[in-house]
């Protein structure tokens, strides 16, 4: 099982150790879809709250990708998962 926290220092605890959860950025990504547990939560959000101004927008991008794809690393998948389409 893995334990989320967000108040005070966003971290993941499993099996009673800390999961390295990587940079401020991967951290914040983490944080924005546990606050919207449940819910999509689109790429061009998490590059406005994370990136806000940036004139790097294929760049901006592709840190969303690799973030995002840090976070599903951490995140034991359900059951039912095959890999649906988008994830």
């Amino acid at each position: 099982m893995l334990d989320l926290g967000i108040l005070g220092p966003v971290r993941a605890v499993r099996a009673g150790r800390d999961v390295a959860l990587g940079g401020p950025k991967q951290r914040a990504v983490l944080a924005l879809l546990l606050i919207d547990a449940g819910r999509v939560v689109p790429a061009e959000y998490l590059a406005e709250v994370l990136w806000r101004g940036s004139r790097r927008q294929r760049r901006v991008r592709r840190c969303v990708r690799m973030c995002r794809g840090c976070v599903r690393c951490w995140v034991p998948k359900p059951r039912w998962w095959r890999g649906a389409a988008g994830m």
